[in-house]
């Protein structure tokens, strides 16, 4: 048998590689026979300990614990290469990083091996070391107790013991690692954790395990349960003993049945429990040392431990002895962004345990053979890989009296260049605790085999040698902001370039400014020390990167803390605490580039603290010490080699740093003092002789005393903090603070005047001896209430120390109060004092005078800014012209003074000289708040130049500050606070500037041209910051930046921080453009202005609609866009996005160009919508009002005109123009006039109006709403009966436009279309208005006729030239011609140009004054010609339009019938309509071409010819030539000329084939026409009709299927069905179809609106059916008469009557024929009701009931007759005839009592008949009882078609015959004739009662006379 292979299928070979390895299984195997031999052992008890362990050993040992698979899930990572300073909370299963090579095969029972083997061996490591520790109970004290001396021997095995329990703990931490998902062994490990000491590692366990217990999915009882409890209890405990409450509150409350759970102790050990407590040394105290792990390798770090565990840990010992500490540092290249807490917690846990002699050292790729022997390796590993969380959270730090600095640490600036990474979230999720095969590094086996396939292998080996290039996310992050980039250099390109335009030159190109928005990495130039231009930018982006609660409230409220500088809107209060604390310049910082933190003298110092355990506060003083107190060179052989530095003077501190610093002083100044104290008392007890000979010990006192005097200083600072004009301090504390300030200045001065400094020792003590002296002079102006003057002698003493001394300069940097000692410094300080009062006066509340404010303030700051050389504001000239031009009144220009005149104030010009040196020197803080109070009183006098120029100016003063070298000088974490303020100042004063431009018109008058250059380019600098956060957010949106994260109670701060950061967004470049704006206009540039502005509008919405910035603001900036763009007539796009944005207006040609900017639609406002309404009506121009249906156009159009409303009241003009326009439109019509209006004659006189619609009304808004609506209802396809209301608006708002400009041709057009399509809506669907209310429709008529006049003839005046103006012109005639050609025709029939009615008062000599109409109405021809004359006009524009060529041949065809002069050719309308038929399309539409074609022009030329060949004007060849212009006709063959009507029917039915719908009705009709009449009109032609006509117009329940066609005119098809119902009751009278004929009337009578005249058409078939129905029952007229007016009494009458009923009654009269004529007629007379006279209906019934009459009375008396014979043959019939009285006796009574004879009445007649024919329990007619005369076949024999009817035609049966009611009579006869009538028949008189007995015994006898069979 053939075998095949299939070519992408790689055979298998029997080759090496694909054998199968099992040397793994058998290992495995021999591994699991050592773990049960282990086991074995290890259940034997403490007999088998050793051999246990043994066993054990060996199982470690073995081969499966060297795999891969086998080590950790960190240990494989870092043996492939895992970088050492990465994140270990990264997501592994990034795509982007790669793959990690998994084995290919390992074995389903490896897992379980090294899991149980590690659970196992650890559980026996405790359990021994219980039992260990149980035999060493009785030796070992209890461990509870203070320090015992007979403990020491015991340590060794304590230390054993401690070894022990954390190598079984570390064997635990591998089994969890092989299965995490063990609740009960976490359990375990924190008890085990806790019970070595290590809280937060106990908690971590407990909450993994209550984590596992909460996803457990078999708890469906819900709720906690009872180990969950239990669990929640432990955890709650050790959060307790943590101290982290708030942890505590979120646990929930236990359940008061589990209460004793709860109270279970977690440790289960107790004879661990204290293994820490145990002393190690004599020397220290009873409690073990707290291990202190710094954040860093700093100062603050160290510091801040060691103040957080003093406030943590106060208490000593019962022996005094407080707790020792330890210090940990991080290990070096690890700092706190790299998350090193983890790392030292664990380090200080196990140092903790018996390891305090050395550091941890941590192996990542130990054997678990090692492992076995060494509990070193890391338990954190677990935790990073699972939850990613800390173990503990951190102390709160301190703050010095209430102030805090919770800024983080900032990361430096790298000379290298950073990788782009992944960007790690803020917040990763905690991965579920669940194992599954993928975390313990495993794969499934492959189904159906142990090996994979050649190629699976293969693509597993290519997987996992991919490498993802590093440069991918870089690369994919510039891609995504290549956008931005893009976006922004056309903006900062266009915004330079407009700034250029007037003057303002920019130092650096955009390519520089966009660096610094780049990464650090791509800032080569910028190295650790940025450029002063762009370190405060730098700064801001770093700031954002690090943001904190600080930063936050800072910016939002200007309340944080570590700024030097505050808001300067903040009162006066801010501006003298700037005079006061910020009055000098800053220092000069030290020259040294050396950070705070030294590596070397940091180690020194935790050296000296961790060589022993000291107590944490000697570690304190030390910390203090060794910052504060001065070193030097102890090497040096001389004096003069001396150094002397401390790094109090020689580095510079953070504010946080200073912060602690200060925390600290203040804490342990009891003991600082006390030990300074002592040990000042010792040198003093020292003989003075002897030290000038020891150079050690004298240089030791120095560094004393500069120790004491250092301290000193700093509380002085402090208390200068304390008592600021910003401090919140309440008073106790400052008190407090003075105490320790006088009695540091008492220790200082004793120190410094207890030796004579000056002149004993070298530069360095003459140093210290000028800082104490200066410090001092500071302490007596706190403490003491000198007088300036005595402060100033001070200083002068000072400065002339200094001089002596050769004018030294000596930087106290991290001293506030006093930063600089040096001559320069003390100038600036005597100046201070001099200018109090000015400065006082300045920034006094209770100044109330303004213009004295100003003529004191102004000058001094102007005649600052000409001293520096930059004097850009006002002149000295222009405000000379301001003073001159307004001396008769008191105005701001008076305060505008030069700088050289007189100032009357507080200063002299002398003083003027100082405040001006003063100022120049003075603080940018300072300079702020005088401009401020410069504003502010400008504010009080309302002056907006002025204010804006201050603003101006502090914003300039404020971005000079930042790009000074003085800033970029100090340290990152000092003017980050700063910046902060800065912004927040930069953005109020940028808001102030933009307010006023925006609402004072005058604002910007003051602004020349260089005052205009100024402040282009400071908003410019401030308009750089704002963009570095749009840059930052940037990186955030696409992914390369994450958001700083922020803890709870600083989210919402840290969100309105970043929303007002955005807010200035838009007011940054809003003003930006207005002072472009303002400088374009003033320099005049014209065209090119305006084009840069919108280049500039464009360029920011660009820039802002990428980054959704559009709705910031509320969208402030796109409203104050839009107005500009209008006014500047911006591209129509550009308009449109902005409408887009602001209200969700789609006002475009093509929405879809229109892009989402994340804007949300606001409602929009009547004065915006006013705004662009000319916009709108250019789009809507633009666009066909088809297309404006289609589009967001139209919407935008009802939510604007909602808006602006209508008029409510209207003015007089208005009102005026309404009536005069009413009034036209409603007059009658004049000939002459229509004649004048085609001649563009006609107009109106009306006025103008003036009012805020008129505006709008000009525009043509009113009628583009009209128009939308006319167009709206137009273009909708109704089937059905629809409201009009939208022409009813549409009518509103055209008139609306004609009451404010008659002399729009277009809206007079709409207008009459209006009224044209209320007429078609009228007459479409009924006749009911046609019938009912004609004179509304005549009126409607009228109304558009007129409007049309006027449309015409304004058009003629007014309209252009254009091509769409001519097409629309064409469509005006055309509408004019249809609207007289249909008003002259039916069913209107002339009635609109009817002048009855309209009549005027006509004076004659001859007559007088009479009424007469003023001329003669419209003729029917004149209209005729009208109309053709306005289609020849819609020709020529318009010359294919079929339908013109139509019309106009039908009204040349009317006067061609109508014409008597013969003065038109019947050749012109046949031309006109062959013409038609050219232009018609062949198709309707080309998408839709099952459409039926147009055939109204071939049915007229065929309906035409054929009337001409019959009148003779065409003889039948020649018509057949006509005829072969439609292609139609061409279908059928000629033949012979005399077949002529062959040929017709053949055309006909090739055009009623055509008609697939059957909309056209006239081809049916004319076919029955032609054969009626063709065939004089015999019964045959009739019956040929007649099938004509029922197969397609009438039904067979005679329902009129005629439709309107969609080309003919609206009512026209009513005047066709009237017609054809006419001519079809003609037939059918004369075939004597009553049946067709009687169901034709009820559809006629009940259907009125669907016929025209209706009563007349009634009358017609009712009468037809009168007369049918007395031809075919051969009934005479006048045969009542005959019957009943001849000598029949009353009395035989009613007996006669009453046997006939009981006849008609009976089952004998169904089968009668002129009974069931009577029905008929009777159903008749019911039907027509009150409709029409009822006269004929009567005659037709009593002369029926006569016929009835004559015809079956005789036999019934015959048959009475009869029946009274046999009764006298009976004997008891004898018996009672013997008895009967004799008739002459009644005769005798007749004739005694005489009286008139009762005639029988018509009434009477019509009443029996009724009777006759209304059967018990049925009904007359078509009733629904069975029976009816009419169902039961007595109207004698019919068709299977009529008998068919009534199923197949149901839907007809609407209404029964008795719905329609008969008017009931009562001309009853008045009395009752007593007189006895004489009898035809004597005997049959019944002698015991009246003749109503009659009929009773005859209705009793009824069934004898059943069988009688009539005469």
């Amino acid at each position: 048998m053939a075998s095949w292979t299939a070519l992408n299928v790689e055979p298998e070979t029997d080759s090496e590689e694909d054998e199968y390895d099992d040397t793994k299984e058998i290992q495995i195997e021999d591994a699991l026979k050592l773990y049960q031999q282990a086991l074995k052992l290890h259940a034997q008890g403490s007999g088998s300990f050793d051999e246990a362990e043994k066993a054990y050993q060996a199982l470690f040992a073995s081969e499966i614990f060297s795999y891969p698979e086998s080590l950790s899930e960190y240990e494989r990572l870092t043996s492939q290469g895992f970088p050492e300073n990465s994140d270990f909370n990264t997501d592994f299963s990034d795509p982007l990083l790669p793959s990690l090579a998994k084995p290919d095969s390992a074995p389903n029972t490896l897992p379980q091996v090294l899991y149980l083997s590690y659970k196992n061996y650890g559980e026996f490591l405790l359990q021994r070391l219980l039992y260990q520790i149980s035999k060493r109970q009785q030796e070992i004290p209890a461990l509870c107790q203070p320090y015992n001396s007979e403990l020491r021997d015991h340590l060794e095995d304590v230390k054993r013991f401690s070894e022990t329990g954390w190598q079984a703990l570390e064997l635990l931490v591998q089994a969890l690692d092989k299965d995490e998902a063990d609740a009960q062994l976490w359990r375990e490990v924190a008890r085990w954790t806790y019970s070595l000491g290590s809280k937060r590692l106990a908690r971590y366990a407990l909450e993994s395990a209550l984590i596992l217990h909460q996803e457990d999915e078999t708890n469906i009882l819900g709720g906690l349960s009872l180990e969950e409890r239990s669990l929640r209890g432990e955890l709650v405990n050790v959060l307790k003993l943590i101290g982290d409450e708030v942890s505590v509150q979120k646990q929930l409350p236990a359940g008061k049945s589990l209460k004793r759970i709860l109270r279970i102790p977690l440790y289960s050990i107790p004879s661990l429990m204290d293994l820490s407590t145990i002393p190690m040394s004599d020397h220290l105290s009873a409690a073990p040392p707290i291990l202190l792990e710094a954040v860093q390798r700093s100062w603050e770090s160290v510091g801040q431990a060691l103040m957080d565990t003093q406030k943590t840990d106060s208490g000593g010992d019962e022996n005094g002895l407080g707790p020792t500490c330890r210090i940990v540092l991080p290990d070096e290249g690890r700092q706190a962004d790299q998350n090193p807490k983890t790392a030292a917690l664990i380090a200080g846990e196990v140092l903790h345990k018996g390891r305090l002699s050395q550091s941890p050292t941590f192996s990542t790729k130990q054997s678990p053979r090692e492992l076995v022997k060494s509990p070193t390796s890391t338990f954190a590993e677990l935790r990073r890989k699972s939850f990613g969380t800390n173990l503990g959270g951190d102390p709160q730090r301190t703050a010095v009296e209430g102030v805090e600095n919770t800024e983080p640490i900032e990361p430096k600036l790298s000379d290298e260049p950073s990788s782009a990474v992944n960007p790690v979230p803020s917040e990763p999720p905690r991965p579920s605790s669940k194992r599954n095969s993928e975390s313990a590094g495993l794969q499934d086996p492959p189904e159906g085999g142990r090996s994979r396939s050649k190629r699976l292998r293969a693509r597993a080996e290519t997987l996992a040698e991919e490498v993802v290039d590093p440069t991918v996310l870089t690369k994919h992050y510039e891609e995504q902001l290549q956008q931005y980039v893009r976006a922004d250099e056309w903006l900062f390109s266009v915004t330079f370039e407009m700034a250029s335009r007037a003057g303002v030159k920019h130092n650096e190109p955009d390519l520089a400014f966009r660096s610094v928005l780049c990464e650090d990495a791509e800032l080569p130039k910028f190295k650790r020390r940025p450029s002063p231009a762009f370190a405060a930018l730098m700064d801001f982006k770093s700031c954002l990167a690090s943001w904190n609660l600080n930063r936050s409230n800072l910016l939002n409220t200007g309340t944080g803390t570590g700024a030097s500088v505050t808001l300067i809107d903040n009162g006066a209060d801010s501006g003298f605490s700037a005079f006061l604390e910020h009055s000098k310049s800053s220092p000069k910082k030290s020259t040294s580039t050396e950070e705070l933190i030294q590596e070397q003298d940091l180690l020194k110092l935790v050296d000296r603290i961790n060589s022993c355990s000291f107590p944490v506060e000697t570690a304190l003083y030390f910390w203090i010490e060794a910052l504060l107190k001065p070193t030097w060179n102890t090497r040096a052989r001389s004096a003069a080699n001396l150094k002397f530095h401390s790094k109090y003077t020689k580095y510079s501190w953070s504010n946080a740093f200073k912060d602690l610093l200060l925390n600290i002083l203040v804490d342990q100044d009891s003991a600082i003092y006390e030990k300074l104290w002592n040990d000042f008392s010792s040198f003093n007890d020292h003989d003075s002789s002897e030290s000038s000979l020891n150079v050690n010990l004298d240089h030791e006192e120095i560094a004393l005393i500069e120790y004491t005097q250092t301290v000193f200083e700093l509380h002085v600072d402090l208390y200068a903090r304390m008592t600021g004009p910003d401090s919140k301090v309440d008073q106790p504390t400052r008190v407090t603070q003075k105490y320790r300030m006088r009695r540091w200045a008492k220790l200082a001065n004793l120190a410094v005047s207890g030796r004579d400094l000056l002149t004993g020792f070298d530069s360095k003590a003459t140093g210290l001896a000028i800082r104490h002296i200066w410090s001092y002079v500071v302490y007596i102006s706190f403490v003491e209430a000198s007088s300036r003057d005595h402060i100033l002698l001070l200083y002068q003493d000072l400065k002339n120390l200094l001089e002596e001394n050769g004018s030294p300069i000596y930087y106290l940097v991290n001293n506030t109060i006093m930063p600089e000692i040096s001559a320069s410094a003390l100038e600036r300080e005597m100046s201070k004092e001099k200018t109090m009062d000015f400065f006082t006066s300045i920034f006094s509340a209770s100044s109330e005078d303004p213009v004295s404010l100003i003529e004191n303030l102004e000058p001094v700051l102007m005649e600052t800014l000409t001293l520096d050389g930059k004097v850009d504001g006002l002149r000295k000239s222009q405000r000379q012209e301001i003073k001159d031009s307004q001396e008769d009144e008191i105005s701001t220009q008076e305060v505008l003074v030069a700088a050289g005149d007189e100032i009357e104030g507080h200063t002299t010009a002398a003083g003027n000289d100082q405040l001006i040196e003063f100022l120049q020197k003075a603080t940018a803080q300072l300079r702020l708040s005088l401009w401020h109070q410069l504003k502010t009183a400008y504010e009080r006098i309302d002056y907006p130049p002025m204010i804006f120029i201050c603003n101006i100016r502090s914003i300039e003063i404020i971005v000079k500050e930042l790009q000074s070298p003085g800033y970029a000088s100090d340290s990152r974490d000092d003017r980050s606070a700063n910046l902060i303020v800065w912004i927040r100042n930069l953005a109020n004063l940028a808001s102030q500037c933009l307010e006023l431009a925006q609402g004072q018109g005058n604002a910007l008058d003051l602004l020349d041209e260089k005052n205009m250059q100024i402040a282009l380019k400071y908003c410019t600098e401030v308009l750089k910051f704002i963009h570095v956060f749009a840059a930052w957010e940037d990186s955030v949106r696409i992914g390369q930046v994450q958001q700083p994260p922020q803890p709870t109670g600083s989210v919402v701060p840290y969100k309105n921080a970043m929303t007002f950061l955005r807010d200035m967004q838009p007011k940054m470049w809003q003003l930006i453009y207005i002072l472009c704006r303002e400088a374009a206009t003033q320099e005049r540039t014209g065209s090119a202005a305006t084009e840069d502005r919108l280049e500039y509008l464009r360029a920011v919405h660009n820039a802002f609609g990428l980054r959704e910035y559009c709705r910031i603001g509320r969208k402030a900036f796109l409203k104050f866009m839009k107005s500009e763009l209008i006014v500047l007539n911006a591209p129509e796009e550009e308009i449109s996005q902005v409408l887009y944005d602001l209200y969700n207006l789609k006002i475009c040609q093509n929405s879809s160009t229109l892009l989402d900017h994340g804007c949300t639609g606001d409602q929009i406002d009547r004065t915006s919508a006013l705004e662009i309404v000319p916009f709108v009506i250019t789009q809507a121009s633009r666009m066909n009002i088809k297309d404006v249906l289609k589009s967001d156009l139209k919407a935008a159009a009802e939510r604007m005109q909602a808006v602006i409303g209508t008029p409510r009241g209207s003015s007089v003009h208005q009102a005026f123009n309404r009536r005069t326009v009413l009034k036209y439109i409603q007059a009658p019509i004049i000939p002459a006039n229509l004649l004048k209006s085609l001649r563009g004659l006609t107009e109106l006189g009306t006025m103008p109006v003036s009012m805020d619609y008129a505006t709008v009304a000009r525009q043509r808004w009113f009628f583009l709403n009209g128009h939308i609506h006319l167009a709206k209802y137009r273009s909708q396809k109704r089937l059905s009966p629809d409201t009009s209301d939208d022409l009813d608006i549409a009518e509103r708002f055209l008139k609306l436009d004609l009451d404010f400009n008659t002399e729009s041709w277009e809206t007079w057009y709409r207008l009459a279309q209006t009224y044209d399509a209320k007429i078609e809506e009228d007459v479409t669907w009924n006749c009911e208005l046609i019938n009912d209310s004609a004179s509304d429709l005549v009126m409607m008529q009228k109304q558009a006729i007129h409007c049309y006049e006027m449309a015409l003839s304004t058009a003629m005046r007014h309209a252009d030239e254009s091509f769409e103006t001519a097409s629309r012109l064409s469509e005006l005639h055309a509408d004019f011609a249809t609207r007289i050609y249909s008003s002259s025709r039916a069913p209107f029939s002339m009635e609109p140009f009817s002048l009855e009615g309209f009549q005027r008062y006509v004076n004659r000599a001859d007559v007088g004054t009479f009424k007469q109409r003023p001329c003669s109405p419209l003729s029917l021809q004149l209209a005729w010609k009208i109309a053709s004359e306005l289609y020849r006009k819609a020709l020529l524009d318009k010359p294919d339009a079929w339908l013109n060529w139509y019309m106009l041949g039908k009204c040349r065809w009317k006067l061609f019938k109508f014409s008597t002069g013969k003065t038109i050719s019947w050749r012109e309308p046949v031309d006109f309509f062959i013409k038609a038929i050219q232009c018609v399309p062949e198709k309707r539409d080309s998408r839709h071409p099952e459409k039926d074609p147009i055939l109204e022009p071939h049915y007229k030329l065929l309906s035409v010819v054929y009337k001409l060949v019959q009148q003779r004007h065409v003889l039948p060849d020649e018509g057949l030539r006509i005829l072969e212009n439609s292609h139609f006709a061409r279908k059928v063959s000629r033949g012979d000329p005399e077949d002529w009507r062959r040929y017709i029917f053949e055309v006909l039915k090739v055009l009623r084939t055509a008609d697939k719908s059957n909309w056209h009705h006239r081809m049916a009709v004319k076919a029955a026409e032609i054969i009626y009449d063709g065939s004089s009109q015999t019964d045959e032609a009739a019956q040929s009709a007649k099938e004509k006509l029922t197969q397609q117009i009438f039904t067979k329940s005679m329902i009129v299927q005629v439709w309107k066609p969609e080309f003919e005119r609206p009512g026209r098809h009513f005047v066709y069905a009237s017609r054809y119902v006419r001519f079809f009751v003609k037939l059918l009278e004369q075939l004597g179809d009553r049946t067709s004929l009687e169901l034709l009337g009820k559809r006629i009578r009940k259907k009125q609106n669907e016929f025209i005249e209706h009563e007349t058409i009634w009358k017609l078939t009712s009468h037809s059916h009168i007369r049918l129905l007395r031809n075919q029952g051969v009934v005479a007229v006048g045969l009542e008469d005959l019957c009943f007016k001849s000598n029949i009494p009353f009395d035989i009458f009613t007996l006669n009557a009453n046997r006939l009923e009981t006849w008609g009654h009976s089952q004998l009269s169904l089968t009668h024929p002129t009974l069931a004529l009577l029905v008929e007629a009777i159903e008749l007379k019911k039907l027509n009701g009150t409709l029409i006279d009822k006269t004929p209906f009567d005659d037709l019934v009593g002369d029926l009931y006569a016929k009835v009459y004559e015809q079956v009375v005789p036999g019934l008396i015959a048959k009475a007759g009869e029946e009274e014979n046999r009764e006298r043959m009976r004997i008891q019939h004898m018996l009672m005839d013997s008895s009967t009285p004799q008739p002459e006796s009644s005769t005798g009574e007749n004739t005694a009592h005489p009286g008139r004879t009762k005639t029988i009445s018509r009434t009477e007649v019509r009443r029996r008949a009724e009777t006759l024919v209304a059967r018990p329990g049925l009904q007359v007619g078509r009733g629904k009882g069975a029976g009816s005369l009419l169902e039961t076949g007595a109207l004698g024999p019919q068709s299977d078609a009529e008998n068919e009817i009534s199923m197949q035609d149901s839907a007809d049966n609407e209404s029964e015959l008795t719905e329609i009611e008969e008017e009931e009579e009562s001309d009853q006869e008045q009395g009752q004739e007593e007189e006895e009538q004489n009898l035809m028949f004597p005997n049959l008189v019944p002698q015991n009662g009246p003749l109503s007995r009659e009929s009773t015994v005859s209705a009793e006898k009824g069934d004898e006379m059943e069988g009688v069979v009539a005469a």
